[in-house]
């Protein structure tokens, strides 16, 4: 996987050239791929929990709740 980004670029005799930058994130997309499957997991031994299961934040904001709490 490739990420690339390119600007317009003004040459000195007035022309637009772009410079494009392109790098590998091959890696970074597996990570992500493996931690949103992760995710899944969770989510689906959550919801599947007789016990209500949430997650806040730093800030306590609820953040998930599984359909138990839903029920209460």
């Amino acid at each position: 996987h490739m990420d690339t980004h390119a600007v317009p670029l003004p040459l000195p005799d007035g022309r637009t050239g772009h410079l494009g930058i392109t790098r590998d994130v091959t890696e970074r997309t597996r990570i992500e791929r493996t931690l949103a499957e992760s995710e899944r997991r969770f989510r689906e031994l959550a919801d599947a929990s007789p016990m209500m299961v949430w997650m806040v934040d730093a800030s306590g904001r609820s953040i998930y709740n599984n359909a138990r709490l839903a029920e209460y």
